[in-house]
């Protein structure tokens, strides 16, 4: 029986992981809260920054498959974003 817990578990680890991963870029809450609670419910995966900034630490340790970025942010806007990656 044990085994069997393992087996199943180690399988949903391993469709979670394939769920497509999302970053999402905005420096106000309101919108990443919304985007965040919209994306989950959708079944990706999220990973959320406040700036630029935040996004470029957060992109050097994982790899998202899309970004969702809004353009005019304090720190670093979006256009300086997508360029330093």
């Amino acid at each position: 029986m044990k085994e069997e817990g393992r087996s199943t578990a180690s399988k949903e680890a391993r469709k979670i992981s394939k769920l497509p991963k999302i970053l999402i870029v905005d420096d106000s809450g309101e919108n990443l809260r919304l985007f965040c609670t919209i994306l989950k419910k959708a079944g990706y995966r999220i990973t959320s920054a406040a700036n630029g900034k935040d996004a470029l630490r957060k992109l050097r340790k994982a790899k998202p498959d899309l970004i969702l970025s809004d353009i005019l942010m304090p720190v670093m806007d979006g256009f300086r974003l997508l360029q330093e990656c």
